[in-house]
């Protein structure tokens, strides 16, 4: 069986690489080939959406009496360089990713219809809109092909209290895992 994992995108994550190598690991012992897809997330905000996105975060901070730094963006890309030398030696060598590229949050999967016989989302919070810009693709909404199985494994929503209003979902999924 071809299987497609579409987890959180493995950047530096080290829980994340390790969870998606066993279960990667596993599936392929057990006969299947596995991939997972190439998930990346274009983090740089240009023209007045960087601008409008500054001004929601400081009546955020003021609101919430939280910080988020306006430069968020910035900071990750920064921290990029000297964090991943060792996580991306690590998944070039042991977790197959897809050779489609998805750039979330607009990123379409609808190929994937017609490439795996079925997709895993998970684990992590994947389910956690903080942590998923495009949170509906982690619903597997682009999934038309009713052949596909669609298998939540370890997903979570990070918190006790789902606060993503917007999201409606009426997939089923085969199998969950919690």
């Amino acid at each position: 069986m071809k299987i497609g994992i579409m987890t959180l995108r493995l950047h530096k994550n080290y829980g994340g690489i390790l969870q998606n190598y066993a279960l990667n690991k596993v599936l392929s012992d057990l006969g299947h080939e596995v991939e997972t897809l190439n998930i990346v997330w274009d983090l740089r905000y240009k023209g007045p959406q960087k601008y409008w996105t500054y001004l929601k975060r400081i009546i955020k901070n003021i609101i919430k009496r939280e910080w988020t730094p306006l430069d968020l963006e910035s900071r990750i890309m920064r921290s990029d360089s000297k964090t991943t030398i060792y996580t991306t030696a690590f998944k070039k060598k042991y977790i197959p990713l897809s050779k489609e590229v998805y750039i979330m949050p607009y990123a379409d999967f609808s190929a994937t219809n017609e490439k795996y016989d079925a997709i895993i989302v998970g684990s992590d919070q994947v389910w956690r809109p903080m942590y998923t810009k495009g949170i509906k693709r982690y619903f597997l909404d682009y999934i038309t092909n009713p052949e596909i199985k669609k298998i939540a494994y370890a997903a979570s929503f990070g918190t006790c209290i789902y606060n993503h209003r917007t999201t409606k979902t009426n997939q089923k999924y085969p199998s969950v895992n919690l």
